[in-house]
């Protein structure tokens, strides 16, 4: 039991490691470049709404992840689409108090998650875009303050991998990496042999 312990404390670790840890880390890679852009165009002497005219042109056609299938949309902070790859028709709509299947309203949790400290994750489904098909994403949300942008570097998760969704969710509500395990090897039964003041006084002998 001991070494089942060992295995499935590796199984976890590995798990988090190849799923949410590997999703986040993409996601804030993803963010990094957004702003790398916004920072560079920023240096261009030309008026602010060229500035983020060129800004918004570059994100609809950047894509990141695994498979080339990820990407940013921005809202302002009043939950207003400045720019969305996959459906431009929803460019200047009011997304704030849509609500998903839960009656739940995901965009105002991708306002509000950015505001403190300047960032957050979200979940939401795709099909919360007009004409979009269902597929659950993880948000990354961080703000621009100088245009009251919403940046959202939004990735793609497996729909087939319930743990890992569930594993998802609950980093978007700011829940930590749990083991599920005991996490002190001695309290399990094969430890809790070699630790007994019987064994103890075989060994001794």
């Amino acid at each position: 039991e001991h070494i089942n312990w060992v295995g499935q404390l590796n199984r976890a670790v590995a798990e988090e490691a190849g799923g949410a840890y590997t999703y986040r880390n993409q996601l804030q890679a993803a963010s990094g470049k957004a702003i790398d852009l916004i920072q560079a165009i920023r240096g261009i002497d030309m008026p602010d709404v060229k500035q983020q005219h060129e800004v918004l042109k570059g994100l609809k056609q950047m894509r990141f992840g695994s498979l080339g299938e990820d990407y940013f949309f921005v809202l302002n902070t009043d939950g207003v689409v400045l720019m969305h790859p996959l459906n431009p028709a929803l460019d200047g709509k009011n997304m704030r108090d849509i609500e998903d299947e839960n009656g739940n309203k995901p965009f105002e949790a991708v306002i509000q998650a950015e505001f403190n400290p300047g960032e957050g994750y979200t979940t939401l489904n795709q099909n919360l875009f007009e004409d979009l098909n269902p597929a659950p994403m993880l948000i990354f949300s961080k703000r621009f303050a100088l245009w009251d942008w919403v940046i959202c570097a939004s990735l793609h998760v497996d729909p087939t991998n319930n743990k890992l969704k569930n594993r998802v969710n609950d980093l978007a509500q700011g829940i930590p990496f749990k083991l599920n395990l005991e996490l002190n090897p001695d309290q399990c039964r094969f430890g809790k042999f070699l630790s007994a003041p019987e064994t103890k006084k075989l060994t001794a002998t």
